[in-house]
């Protein structure tokens, strides 16, 4: 039967290690004379807990940052530890957050269950009301701000929001580029001087402003790079031999992708989440889907801080995942201009191309002069930028039609029919005349002469029906050109070979060589042509991308009383009443030390009644040793060891001479010369260190967990 929340506090309560529990006791009801009983104790601060005036202080004296702990407690749902440092990592250390919940432990507002087996961490059943309607805000999670008017514009003269970079446009730009001259890279892959000087000139928004920010590896990004390694990251080009070489297959199947699809799959390519390049592609296509499904939980009319999103991010995501959502990974998003700044510290989503009420169309003069409107969809560029020279990419794309880069469309296999209407269908209309002869005079040309590379497997007629009939075969064979006559890919041989000996050809043939072969005076001109003609068919290519991009549905937390905001209020209450407390501390005229201590605690919050000061409230037992007092920090080493519950706060100096501060659990201390070696393991992630005592300046014991 599952435990109402109040069953689950008090069963975590009573298990309390006795230290804990008895100075949870003392602190809020003062001491008591034994014999005693643990739960008539219990039961006497359940009352106190139950009083209107006790939760109304407790609640009064909530900080901001507890607000926010808090509010993350109660998004998470039952979070342990980690969970709630993975949601704050990069802004607070493990340490100062244990501090942090054992501090709003020891104030009653949450407490952690162990009885799964994990420490799950609440909040108090007395409270939880009074926390919902008084100081949870998820506006402290997640600050936002709203978009007034529109978003950044391109330029202060310009009205139209300015959408991402890599664009429609700019990517097919930058394939028509590529198709014509993809030797842009040193062997360092950093751009050629005359590549670069090409880029600059004809890729103005590859060069507008400057990210400058640097990678964790040290290496800078600049938006060539990032292009290009998002593009080889995605398979849509590979370096041979130094030179990018576009796959036209890839493209029009990434082209059929929506826009937002398309700007995630390039943003999460270009992250180096590892510091390593490229990244996998299957971890980048499950990023992308998430990253996709991330930007649709965001509203349109809200601009969001850093720190914001990285969190939003963090509580839509889970460790399996493999997600490393931090500072690098929003840079990189911005580098991409997925979020654009708006105002000092915000940021808002960056507006795609809207949807055009009429179709786009390309303007294909007479003169060979081709111009793109910048709504041009890239699936209906692909095939054109092909056949296209590149003369600017701006808002509206320049290109020239010419005898080159036709050919080298027709090369990269297309044919004449299919680029002819593809230029088509981007003017909405018939091309002009003379183009369209030119076109069939530039194709007969090219077509006058072919040549393949490959090997070419001759069979004689006997022989023919074996090689025709084999569907294994088949599948090797790229070009037919003539009965008999078969051309496949070198890489190809053994699996011919194979082929012939599973068909009882024992002692299949050896690879000749052309230039083995005696010269033929002449070859009779219908055996030329049927030799080497153009194979219309189509080259084979399978599926590049996995089927579809379904973005996963994200679990939204419940952020309760967003933007609440108040905390002026909050902040004043909380002020008046230390100030009530430390009168009353001043009235008692208790020894500075222990006067000191319990000003420690209204500071801390722990105090919440006069009736709370009194003079054996003070410490009982020494938890901390600093500086040369070696016997003191021997002590407080062994209290942690003997507890079996305990952490060590150390600060220990680097050989820099710079403090180091962590959490440890000890778990041995050894002989070593003239000194102690403490050893033990750091919080988190359970590294081993070692560290002699002698180097210690600071050691203070911690409860090892929130609850003991």
């Amino acid at each position: 039967m599952k435990k109402t929340s109040y069953e689950r506090w008090k069963s975590a309560f009573l298990t309390l290690p006795d230290e804990a529990f008895f100075d949870i006791l003392r602190n809020y009801l003062g001491d008591f004379k034994t014999p005693f009983n643990k739960h008539t104790l219990f039961a006497s601060l359940e009352q106190f807990l139950r009083k209107t005036e006790t939760q109304e202080r407790i609640v009064s004296l909530i900080s901001r940052d507890d607000a926010q702990l808090l509010t993350a407690l109660s998004v998470l749902d039952s979070p342990g530890p980690d969970d709630i440092y993975h949601l704050f990592e990069g802004e607070i250390s493990y340490l100062d957050l244990h501090l942090r919940l054992l501090n709003l432990q020891d104030r009653l507002l949450i407490y952690t269950d162990k009885s799964s087996g994990t420490d799950e961490i609440f909040l108090n059943p007395f409270l939880e009301e009074a926390l919902k309607s008084q100081a949870l805000d998820a506006g402290l999670l997640l600050s936002c701000i709203p978009v007034q008017g529109c978003l950044p514009p391109i330029s202060p003269e310009s009205a139209v929001p300015r959408a991402p970079w890599p664009g429609d446009a700019l990517l097919a730009a930058f394939l028509s580029s590529l198709s014509e001259d993809g030797d842009i890279l040193k062997a360092d892959r950093s751009l050629k001087k005359k590549a670069a000087s090409s880029l600059r000139e004809k890729f103005p928004a590859l060069f507008r402003g400057s990210i400058s920010r640097r990678s964790r590896e040290g290496e800078e990004r600049d938006r060539p790079a990032l292009l290009v390694r998002s593009l080889e990251t995605l398979r849509l080009v590979r370096c041979t031999g130094g030179v990018l070489e576009p796959d036209f297959a890839a493209w029009e199947e990434f082209a059929a992708f929506t826009p937002e699809a398309r700007l995630c799959l390039i943003a999460a390519a270009g992250n180096p989440q590892d510091g390593s390049s490229p990244r996998g592609f299957f971890s980048v296509w499950e990023e992308a889907r998430w990253l996709s499904a991330f930007l649709d939980r965001l509203e349109p009319e809200k601009a969001y801080t850093e720190k914001s999103l990285i969190r939003l991010g963090r509580l839509l995501s889970s460790p399996q995942d493999g997600l490393c959502l931090d500072s690098a990974w929003f840079e990189n998003l911005l580098d991409f201009e997925v979020f654009l700044p708006y105002g000092e510290d915000s940021f808002v989503r960056a507006e795609l191309a809207p949807a055009q009420d009429k179709a786009q169309k390309a303007v294909i003069q007479p003169n060979f002069e081709v111009s793109f409107p910048p709504g041009l969809p890239l699936a209906q560029c692909i095939v054109p930028a092909a056949a296209l020279r590149l003369l600017r990419c701006d808002v509206h794309s320049q290109y020239e039609l010419c005898k080159a880069s036709f050919s080298r469309a027709l090369a990269l296999g297309f044919d004449g029919k299919t680029l002819a209407a593809a230029l088509k269908n981007i003017a909405g209309g018939e091309l002009p005349q003379n183009i369209g002869f030119s076109l069939d005079v530039w194709e007969k040309e090219y077509r006058s002469i072919s040549f393949f590379e490959g090997v070419l497997v001759l069979a004689e007629e006997e022989r023919r029906h074996l090689l025709d009939h084999s569907r294994e075969f088949q599948k090797l064979v790229r070009l037919h050109p003539a009965p008999g006559a078969y051309l496949v890919g070198r890489a190809s041989i053994p699996a011919c070979l194979a082929v012939l000996r599973e068909a009882g050809i024992d002692i299949p043939p050896g690879l000749r060589q052309a230039e083995e072969l005696p010269l033929l005076a002449k070859i009779p001109k219908a055996r030329e042509n049927e030799l080497f003609a153009q194979n219309p068919a189509a080259p084979p290519c399978g599926i590049l991308f996995p089927g579809g991009f379904s973005p996963p549905k994200l679990k939204i937390p419940h952020l309760a009383n967003a933007g609440r905001g108040n905390r002026k209020d909050a902040e004043s209450r909380a002020k008046k009443l230390k100030t009530e407390l430390l009168a009353g501390l001043a009235e008692a005229d208790l020894p500075e030390d222990q006067s000191g201590e319990i000003r420690e605690r209204i500071k801390n919050g722990l105090i919440l009644f006069p009736g709370q000061i009194r003079h054996d409230l003070g410490r009982r037992e020494k938890t901390e040793a600093r500086g040369v007092n070696y016997p003191a920090k021997i002590l407080i080493i062994e209290q942690a060891f003997s507890s079996k519950t305990s952490y060590l706060e150390l600060i220990v100096r680097t050989q820099g001479g710079e403090p180091s501060r962590f959490l440890l659990r000890p778990q041995n201390l050894r002989r070593q010369g003239g000194d102690l070696v403490l050893e033990g393991s750091l919080i988190p992630g359970g590294e081993r260190r070692e560290i002699p005592v002698k180097k210690i300046s600071l050691v203070r014991r911690l409860r090892g967990s929130l609850m003991g």
